[in-house]
């Protein structure tokens, strides 16, 4: 009863306009209260209970708006396992309606309810803003424009407390997807783009039977939809005729099960969501073709990978208790298990995994590829990539995370006498020597970040604009370059 005591008051407050004495409207006011029975009295004098249930306290009380890529399973799977940790006796997520579920938790006389509605990234920040959500959930990064609506309506600073306000739980990437009998196994980006667009018509132009394409895409509520028009049609206006065409959707089980169902059909949407029956296209941008695997999500290499992003007023992550732990968990490495069962790629920050070194594609004959070459032969990266904030050596949210995440393994991992070594990269635009001196610096960049936290023998090498994973044409191909990997080198015997 979030709006009793207001209701109360203002009824009262209306008696002694009309005229009653104060005597008679305080009378008035204690009757209402009374009549409204325990859990409004209870919500009136700040004993919160729950709902219908008098003597059962209500501790959590939370809501996560936004995003239908993680409140469909994800943020349900994450909530439940958090409270079964947390010793609370937990039933089956609730479905009030469409998009709609609520978790129930009992622990003694303590009742835990979260709500998750799932409508599209782009209401995770209008309920922020509302105030009526405690946590967005988005699957594409915050908005200038919404920074500064947040900034408006008093709901904090988002940009200068980044740290308490943007959380990453999890990579995905979009895949491209056809119907199982087309042959077609990869596309460049740009042609992803003209497909959409409605520039390229027949499947013909790419070595498929003869036929129209057929645009299966998500709606415009959707944060896959939203990404997907910034990353891969470049906001092109041309889309606003395309769409007539298109097959729309809110839910992403509905797209990829239609996209089955039609020999003519491409569509997009996250990797978790794609089933047996569709097909996985392969995706390059200015270098190798890369299917959107664990690692090439996990290193961002894949051209449509994203992050997945809760966000969070600051100073609800400073009073509530609750939710602060439970975003905690949810990018903890409690977490992992989960994500990945959902076909999610987890943080998990450290899998040393046999990395195909001729993947990322060098200038031969280069003093920065020799370089490459020479560090990567033999080693393994680390899963993580390190991206910085645009234009500054300034690491981003995940980054953040990710050096305290690496810093036990990788201590662990010196100690047993392996070499780490951190290649920076940059953009291609500029001078090539400039450009060698800044991967450089963001490679130290990492390295202070890490002896910071008691991580030392770490080394620096430079690759500068040479090995570049995505074109420099568009930003978000030059954001891509600029990043730091860590390679490591086990001792042989």
């Amino acid at each position: 009863m979030r709006f009793v005591s207001l209701l109360l008051g203002t009824l009262a407050a209306l008696a002694l306009v009309a005229g009653v004495s104060a005597i008679a409207a305080f009378l008035l006011w204690l009757g209402l209260l009374i009549w409204s029975g325990p859990s409004s009295q209870s919500a009136f004098f700040g004993l919160r209970t729950a709902s219908g249930q008098p003597g059962i306290t209500e501790v959590c009380d939370a809501i996560l708006a936004g995003s239908n890529t993680i409140g469909e399973k994800l943020a349900p799977a994450l909530v439940r396992d958090y409270l079964v940790s947390a010793s609370f006796t937990v039933t089956a997520p609730q479905e009030d309606r469409l998009g709609e579920v609520t978790v129930f938790g009992d622990r003694g006389k303590q009742r835990c309810t979260v709500r998750i509605r799932s409508h599209g990234s782009a209401e995770s920040f209008k309920e922020l803003i509302s105030g009526e959500a405690e946590i967005g959930m988005s699957s594409r990064a915050i908005t200038t424009e919404e920074i500064e609506a947040l900034r408006q309506a008093d709901a904090g600073d988002f940009a200068g407390e980044a740290a308490l306000a943007e959380h990453v739980i999890a990579l995905d990437g979009i895949a491209i997807i056809t119907h199982p009998a087309n042959p077609l196994r990869s596309l460049p980006l740009a042609d992803v783009k003209r497909i959409f667009l409605g520039q390229a018509r027949d499947w013909a132009e790419f070595g498929a039977p003869p036929g129209p394409i057929k645009l299966y895409a998500r709606d415009d509520l959707s944060g896959t939809f939203q990404f997907f028009f910034d990353r891969v049609l470049t906001k092109d206006a041309a889309w606003e005729k395309a769409k007539e065409s298109a097959q729309r959707y809110e839910s992403s089980s509905h797209l990829v099960e239609s996209v089955g169902n039609d020999p003519r059909a491409i569509g997009f949407v996250g990797v978790a969501y794609v089933t047996p029956s569709v097909k996985r296209v392969a995706v390059s941008a200015g270098g190798p073709a890369f299917q959107p695997s664990g690692e090439s999500v996990r290193a961002e290499s894949y051209p449509i990978s994203r992050r997945l992003f809760l966000y969070v007023r600051p100073q609800t992550m400073r009073a509530h208790r609750f939710v602060s732990a439970l975003v905690a968990y949810m990018k903890s490495p409690a977490a992992f298990a989960r994500v990945e069962e959902l076909r999610y790629v987890s943080l998990r920050p450290l899998e040393r995994r046999p990395e195909d070194n001729q993947a990322v594609i060098c200038e031969e004959g280069t003093p920065e590829a020799r370089v490459y070459r020479a560090v990567t032969d033999g080693a393994q990266r680390m899963a993580s990539v390190f991206r910085f904030l645009p234009n500054s050596n300034t690491l981003d949210s995940l980054a953040r995370d990710d050096l305290l995440r690496a810093t036990g393994p990788l201590k662990a991992g010196l100690g047993q006498g392996a070499q780490v070594r951190l290649i920076g990269h940059s953009d291609g635009l500029g001078d090539g020597e400039l450009n060698r001196r800044l991967a450089r610096e963001r490679a130290e960049a990492v390295r202070g970040e890490f002896e910071a936290l008691g991580v030392f023998g770490l080394q620096v090498d430079s690759a500068g604009d040479k090995c570049p994973v995505a074109e420099n044409s568009g930003e978000a191909g030059r954001q891509s370059n600029r990043r730091v990997e860590v390679w490591i080198a086990l001792q042989t015997s």
